[in-house]
C-alpha cells in the first residue's frame, strides 16, 4: 500500500475493497513493452515480490457512484455504517481538486491518484483531453489520438504517470477480499483484460465492471477475437463481467434495492437507476451472496449430457469426477479406499448403523450406490466449508440435472435469499417431495452442519436435517435420468474436482 496509507491488520473474512478506475484511461509510450508488461506484471522483475500490505473492510449498506462527472462528492455516502476503502484513478486533471477534497473528506479510506491514467504498467504517457462534451463532463478524453472527440478537440495533451491495475492488485487487496474493478477507460481494455488473464492478479478481482469501446482505440493492436477469449478465461478464473454501460447521471445504490452482502435483505429493486446494467437482474451484487462456482458430481466414464460451461458462462464450472461402484468388491472394499474419500474408524461405524440399511437392501436399492452417492456429496461439502467466503453458495449438481435457468437468473435468486437461510433447493423434487439431491446450492457454514452430522444416512436424509435453515426456490434444474438405469449418482464415488 502507498506510504501514509496503512492500517492495523484486521478480520478480512468479509472484507471489501473497491477498486474503482473513474475513469481509467491508458498509455502509449513509457519505460517498459507492452509484451514485458504481461510477462512481469509490474515491468520490473523485483516488483513481484510485494506483498499485500493492507486489510480490508466489510462493503457499506449504501454507496453511491459517480460515472465521469468530476464531482466525487457522493462518496460521503459509502461509509453508513459500514467500512471500506475505495482507490480513484483519474487521468483528466480536470478533476485533481475534487479528488483531493473527497480523499480529504474520508482519510484513510478514500486514496486518490489524479492526473493518473491507468495501465498495465507504471510509465508515462500522453493523455488527450476532451474539451467539446461539457455537458457530459469530458466523457471522450482519452489515450488514443484516434478517439472521436480527441480528434474535435484538437489533439490537446497532457502527459501524465501511468498506474499499473495489476500492481495495485497485488499490493493492496487479498484473496479474502471482496475486491471491484470499475473500467471505463475508452478502448485501453483491449490492453489490459489480455494482460489480466494472463496475470496471477486475476484471481484477486471478484468482478470487472467494464464499459467495452472501438478495438481500434487500444495501443497494443490485440483483435476483439483476442479480447473476447480474455474475457472467457477471466470468467472461468472466477471473475464475474456482467453486461455494463457506464452512463453519465448520479449512479445510487439506495436502501431500496439491494440484499445485504453480508446477509442483511433490503428488499425493493434497482429503480431503473443502472441503466444497462442486467437491466437490474442483479439485486445482490453489491449486498447478497454470490456464486463462487457450480460443482458437478459425475464420473470417468459418463457421457456429459449437459454443457453447464456453456448454459452458465458467467460462473465458473468445475467436474468431481469419481470412480463407479463397479471399481469395487463390497461395501467394505469402499470404506477402505482411503486414497479416495479418506473414511475415519467413526464414519465407517456410523454408517454400518444406519438404520435403513437393512431396509434399503430389502428394497433393492444397491449399498455400494448409496454409500457412492453419500460421499460424492460429502466431498463436495468438505470443498464448500474449506472454500466459501460467507458470502458465497457452492451449487452442487448431479450430472443429470437438466438446466431450466440462466445465469442470470440464477445468480439473482440466490443473491436475494435471507441471510439466515443456508441451503436453498434447486430441482423439481426435493421441493414438495421431500427427496432427491440433483440440485441445491449451500453455505460453508451449511455445508460444515452436514459434516458435523454423523455420517449413517444417504445424501437426500442430509439435506433435511434440522441444523441449518433451507429454502426452496422455484425449480432451475430437472431431474432427467440420462441413461436407461436412472441417475447415474448410485454408481458414483468421488474423488477430488478438475475443473472444466
Amino acid at each position: 500500500m502507498h506510504p501514509g496509507w496503512r492500517r492495523s491488520p484486521i478480520e478480512t473474512r468479509d472484507a471489501c475493497s473497491l477498486i474503482w478506475a473513474q475513469p481509467m484511461e491508458t498509455a502509449s509510450n513509457g519505460s517498459c513493452s507492452w509484451s514485458e508488461a504481461c510477462r512481469w506484471p509490474f515491468c520490473r522483475a523485483e516488483l513481484s515480490t510485494l506483498r499485500p500490505t493492507t486489510q480490508l473492510f466489510p462493503w457499506p449498506q449504501t454507496c453511491s457512484l459517480l460515472s465521469r462527472q468530476g464531482d466525487y462528492t457522493p462518496l460521503a455516502s459509502c461509509p453508513n455504517g459500514g467500512k471500506w476503502e475505495a482507490l480513484l484513478v483519474e487521468a483528466n486533471p480536470r478533476f485533481d481538486s475534487a479528488l483531493h477534497q473527497v480523499e480529504a473528506q474520508h482519510p484513510n479510506q478514500v486514496k486518490a491518484m489524479p492526473s493518473s491514467a491507468a495501465y498495465m504498467c507504471d510509465a508515462q504517457t500522453s493523455f488527450y483531453l476532451d474539451n467539446v462534451n461539457t455537458e457530459h463532463n469530458y466523457w471522450g478524453s482519452s489515450l488514443s489520438p484516434s478517439h472521436q472527440d480527441v480528434v474535435k478537440s484538437g489533439k490537446v495533451k497532457v502527459t501524465v504517470p501511468t498506474r499499473n491495475l495489476l500492481r495495485i492488485l497485488h499490493e493492496q487487496t487479498t484473496a479474502k477480499d471482496l475486491v471491484i474493478v470499475k473500467m471505463d477507460i475508452e478502448g485501453a481494455e483491449f490492453d489490459i483484460i489480455p494482460c489480466l488473464a494472463n496475470s496471477p492478479q486475476v484471481r484477486l478481482v471478484d468482478k470487472l465492471f467494464m464499459e467495452v469501446h472501438d478495438p481500434s482505440w487500444g495501443l497494443v493492436g490485440n483483435s476483439e477475437q483476442e479480447f473476447r477469449r480474455a474475457q472467457a478465461s477471466l470468467r472461468r478464473q472466477g471473475v464475474a463481467i456482467p453486461a455494463y454501460n457506464s452512463p453519465t447521471l448520479l449512479q445510487t445504490f439506495s436502501q431500496t434495492g439491494i440484499a445485504g452482502r453480508r446477509g442483511g435483505l433490503w428488499g425493493g429493486r434497482w429503480g431503473g437507476l443502472w441503466k444497462g446494467l442486467w437491466g437490474g437482474l442483479w439485486r445482490g451484487l453489491w449486498g447478497g451472496r454470490t456464486i463462487n462456482q457450480i460443482m458437478v458430481l459425475t464420473y470417468a466414464e459418463r457421457t456429459r449430457a449437459y454443457h453447464y460451461e456453456e448454459v452458465f458462462p458467467d460462473i465458473r464450472v468445475s467436474w468431481m469426477v469419481g470412480l463407479t461402484a463397479a471399481h469395487f468388491a463390497n461395501e467394505q472394499d469402499m470404506m477402505d479406499r482411503e486414497e479416495l474419500v479418506p473414511m475415519t474408524e467413526q464414519m465407517k461405524a456410523q454408517w454400518r448403523s444406519n438404520p435403513n440399511r437393512e431396509a434399503d437392501r430389502k428394497a433393492g436399492t444397491p449399498p455400494l450406490g448409496t454409500l457412492a452417492c453419500a460421499l460424492a456429496h460429502y466431498k463436495a461439502w468438505q470443498t464448500a466449508a474449506a472454500s466459501l467466503s460467507g458470502r458465497e453458495w457452492l451449487v452442487i449438481l448431479e450430472d443429470d440435472a437438466q438446466p431450466e435457468t440462466t445465469s442470470d437468473e440464477l445468480l439473482r435468486d440466490l443473491s436475494g435469499i435471507a441471510p439466515d437461510v443456508e441451503l436453498v433447493f434447486l430441482g423439481e423434487r426435493h421441493c414438495p417431495h421431500g427427496y432427491g439431491s440433483t440440485a441445491y446450492a449451500i453455505t460453508a457454514k451449511g455445508a460444515q452442519a452436514l459434516l458435523d452430522t454423523p455420517f449413517m444416512y444417504n445424501a437426500d436424509f442430509y439435506l433435511d436435517v434440522p441444523k441449518i435453515k433451507r429454502e426452496c426456490l422455484a425449480p432451475h434444474f430437472r431431474h432427467q435420468p440420462t441413461e436407461a438405469n436412472g441417475t447415474s449418482m448410485t454408481k458414483l464415488l468421488a474423488r477430488p474436482s478438475t475443473s472444466s
